[in-house]
């Protein structure tokens, strides 16, 4: 089907559906070329179907967004970016993991507003200002905690006492 410039394709109907289908055992059933090179790529022939884009994705246009879901293999987990609050939403208890899943770098939050950063080996924070806001406590929970102030630090409170104990060496 040869096509000339300028001209638009319509698949009109009164009943039934106006779907193109592809049926074609060979990989790439349909591709979108610039030239010689593949853009969108469908490969039908591939376990569970494929769509291969080697070009920019664009979803909406700046100040006019759309909504974008992507599903795990659990009920109730998923990753959305919502155009309407512009906020990246990781439903249920999705994990949001660095450098690799298995190393064990993730932020995770759970039902009960509990939320958790987990580093495989250490936590930097590094800031001019690490300010914790807690309405109650601040529980550190550890076998050991070193404080250096040797810095020209100082430890203060605002409107508190600052209480550093040591358990006594056995």
């Amino acid at each position: 089907l040869n096509v000339p410039a300028n001209s638009d394709i319509n698949f009109t109907g009164t009943n039934g559906t106006n779907d193109i289908v592809l049926t074609d055992s060979l990989a790439d059933a349909l591709s979108i070329t610039d030239g010689s090179a593949d853009i969108v790529v469908i490969d039908t022939n591939t376990t569970g179907n494929v769509i291969t884009l080697t070009s920019a994705l664009t979803v909406g246009v700046n100040d006019t967004g759309h909504d974008v879901q992507f599903f795990g293999a659990t009920s109730g987990q998923y990753m959305l970016w919502d155009e309407s609050a512009d906020e990246l939403v990781l439903a249920g208890d999705t994990k949001l993991s660095f450098h690799d899943a298995a190393g064990g770098e993730n932020i995770i939050a759970s039902a009960n507003g509990h939320l958790e950063i987990n580093s495989g080996t250490t936590l930097d924070v590094t800031a001019p200002t690490v300010d914790i806001n807690a309405s109650t406590a601040v529980t550190i929970d550890s076998a050991g905690i070193s404080l250096d102030g040797s810095a020209a630090s100082n430890f203060t409170t605002s409107g508190g006492a600052l209480t550093i104990t040591s358990a006594a060496a056995a």
